[in-house]
């Protein structure tokens, strides 16, 4: 997320426009090519040993399915990585991390979200960017088993110009758990977030008086603070921060069993 940030306030300083495509990738973690993950493993610089405990790691495995107490025949996994291991992360990243040279934009990649971008002073150019990173992104897809979903996948046109319009663009899309805008004004996620904290709240304001005070407070943590404060370095500088902190203040009133308008800041922990 701060890649982003950073890439898109760098247009807005150069007076420029940045055209951001965020890639959805259908299964991604069950599309990697063992084959052609080992071929990189050893690129990488895996031989011998290692090597064959990642191709014993990978290859061989077997699955079958239960249905109404009848067992299906056993199939071998010929693709993807074990997921819920530790390794599997890191090889998907290993078998996704070279898409970067495949292409001219700026990429950004975490897990399987793949986020590129594109910035330029001219629209018609920045089209003509987007355009060439989609098919350059695709054919690197295709060649390496992955299948993007073209349906799921976004673009957004970040420009402090009001004159920018994009036919095909979405004005905001939600990344990695935050809801960007085009604008970054970062005012669609804390609607988002004012949504779903009010939405605790009640919730605490049901248990207040049915469980002990500790109870409630680490529901706040629970619920509340940690889904408050994420991304906040990013996104808490915004002019309506005020929304947030006053749903907070109702939150802090209602576990500390205090009165409406009791003044919160000695309250808050």
């Amino acid at each position: 997320m701060d890649g982003l940030v950073r890439n898109v306030l760098s247009a807005f300083e150069g007076r420029c426009s940045a055209q951001v495509t965020f890639c959805d990738l259908s299964r991604a973690f069950d599309c990697v090519n063992h084959d052609d993950l080992l071929v990189k493993l050893q690129h990488y610089g895996f031989r011998n040993t290692p090597l064959n405990f990642f191709c014993s790691f990978l290859k061989g495995r077997r699955q079958r399915v239960c249905l109404d107490g009848v067992w299906s025949e056993e199939a071998i996994s010929e693709y993807g990585v074990p997921q819920g291991s530790v390794l599997g992360p890191l090889l998907f990243l290993l078998s996704i991390n070279d898409l970067p040279y495949s292409v001219q934009a700026t990429t950004l990649l975490y897990a399987d979200d793949t986020t590129f971008v594109n910035v330029s002073n001219n629209l018609e150019e920045l089209k003509i960017l987007t355009k060439n990173t989609l098919e350059d992104a695709s054919k690197w897809f295709n060649d390496n088993g992955f299948f993007l979903n073209s349906s799921k996948t976004q673009n957004i046109t970040f420009s402090l110009k009001p004159e920018i319009q994009v036919s095909n663009d979405t004005n905001q899309s939600k990344f990695l758990g935050i809801i960007v805008d085009d604008r970054l004004t970062w005012g669609p996620h804390v609607d988002y977030l004012s949504g779903r904290l009010s939405r605790v709240v009640f919730l605490l304001r049901r248990l207040t008086g049915c469980v002990p005070g500790n109870y409630l407070r680490s529901a706040y943590f629970a619920y509340f603070q940690s889904v408050c404060r994420y991304g906040l370095i990013i996104w808490g500088n915004c002019s309506r921060i005020q929304d947030i902190l006053i749903i907070q203040k109702k939150a802090i009133r209602f576990i500390t069993n205090s009165k409406p308008l009791d003044h919160c800041k000695p309250l808050f922990i």
